[in-house]
C-alpha cells in the first residue's frame, strides 16, 4: 500500500543525539558522526516516510542542542524543543525527571501539537521527559505507539501498541535470564497473552534481536516478520525506522500486518546503509514489493 495525503504526527519523548563511526564499518572506530536518535530519529524517519512531523521534546542549554536543533531543521523536522537550564541534551543513559516548571511547558506545547495529530509516537528511554503527568498526558489518544524500556509503565494509558524489544519482554515477563533460549519466537508466541495482559495495549511487537518481529493481538497467534542477517554495528538507526514505518502504516489504514511488514522492511533499509540512515517512502515501498499482499 501506498500513503494517501500527508499524515500528521507527533513525537513526545527522549531526543537521543547519537555518534557513530561514518560508514560504520569498523565497530570500535572513534565516532565522528552526530545523528538525530531516539525521538528525534524516529521524526527525521517520519518525514523521509513522508508524514509531517512535530518532535515535542527537552534539551539542554549546551552545543550538542544547537548542533541538533539545526540538523533537524535542515531535515524537515518541526522541532519544538524546551531548553532546560543546566541540564545535558540526553544520551543513552538514565537522567533525572524534567523540574516540575519544565514539565507545564512541556505539557502546553504537546497540548498544542496533540489537536491536529494523526498518530503519536511516545518515545520513552529513561531520559526523564515521560513523567507520570507526560504519560496522561496521552492517555486515551486513538493511535498512541509507544517505544519504550519499560513498557509496563504505560499500561494506564492503554495504548495502542508498545515496542519493546526481546530483552525489554524478558523484563516484563520476570522470567529471569532468557538470552540463552534457542527459539526466541516460540518462547514469546507462548507468553503472547500474558505480554497484551502486562502492557494494557492492543498490540504489541517484540523484536527478536535480527531475527524479525512478532505482532501480538488477542484472541489471534502471532503474525511473525523476518528480517535478513545484517552486522550487528550496522543496526544504529534501525530502531528509530522500524517505529516510524511502523505507526505510519497503521495511521494510513493499513492492516496491523501490513505495519508490522512496513517497520521490518524500514529497518532493513537502514541496516545496509553506510552512515547513519533513514527509510524514504520509495526505499520502503520497493522493500515491501514482496509483502504487498500481507
Amino acid at each position: 500500500m501506498d500513503i494517501a495525503g500527508v499524515i500528521n504526527a507527533v513525537v513526545v519523548g527522549d531526543v537521543l543525539p547519537g555518534s557513530w563511526p561514518r560508514g560504520r564499518e569498523a565497530p570500535g572506530a572513534e565516532p565522528v558522526e552526530d545523528a538525530p536518535g531516539g525521538a528525534a530519529g524516529a521524526a527525521v524517519n517520519l518525514v523521509a516516510l513522508g508524514a509531517r512531523a512535530r518532535l515535542v521534546g527537552v534539551v539542554g542549554d549546551d552545543p550538542r542542542a544547537a548542533r541538533l536543533e539545526r540538523s533537524l531543521r535542515l531535515l524537515g523536522v518541526a522541532a519544538d524543543l524546551l531548553t532546560v537550564p543546566g541540564r545535558h541534551t540526553a544520551g543513552h543513559g538514565e537522567q533525572h525527571p524534567i523540574p516540575e516548571a519544565a514539565e507545564r511547558d512541556l505539557l502546553g506545547r504537546m497540548s498544542a501539537a496533540l489537536a491536529t495529530a494523526d498518530v503519536v509516537i511516545a518515545c520513552d528511554y529513561g531520559g526523564g521527559v515521560c513523567t507520570r503527568a507526560v504519560r496522561l498526558a496521552l492517555a486515551g489518544l486513538p493511535l498512541l505507539v509507544v517505544d519504550a524500556h519499560g513498557v509496563a509503565r504505560w499500561r494506564p494509558c492503554a495504548p495502542a501498541a508498545v515496542l519493546p524489544d526481546y530483552a525489554e519482554a524478558v523484563r516484563l515477563l520476570g522470567d529471569g535470564d532468557r538470552d540463552g533460549v534457542a527459539d526466541r519466537a516460540a518462547y514469546l508466541t507462548g507468553r503472547s497473552a500474558r505480554l497484551l495482559e502486562l502492557t494494557g495495549a492492543a498490540m504489541v511487537v517484540t523484536t527478536l534481536g535480527g531475527e524479525g518481529t512478532l505482532l501480538h493481538r488477542a484472541g489471534r497467534p502471532p503474525y511473525r516478520t523476518h528480517a535478513r542477517p545484517a552486522p550487528r554495528h550496522m543496526a544504529a538507526g534501525a530502531g528509530d525506522a522500524h517505529t516510524a514505518a511502523f505507526a505510519l502504516w497503521l495511521a494510513a489504514g493499513a492492516t496491523p500486518e501490513q505495519a508490522a511488514e512496513a517497520g521490518q522492511a524500514a529497518a532493513g533499509v537502514v541496516v545496509r546503509r553506510r552512515g547513519t540512515a533513514a527509510c524514504t517512502r520509495h526505499d520502503l515501498l520497493r522493500a515491501l514489493r514482496p509483502h504487498e499482499g500481507a
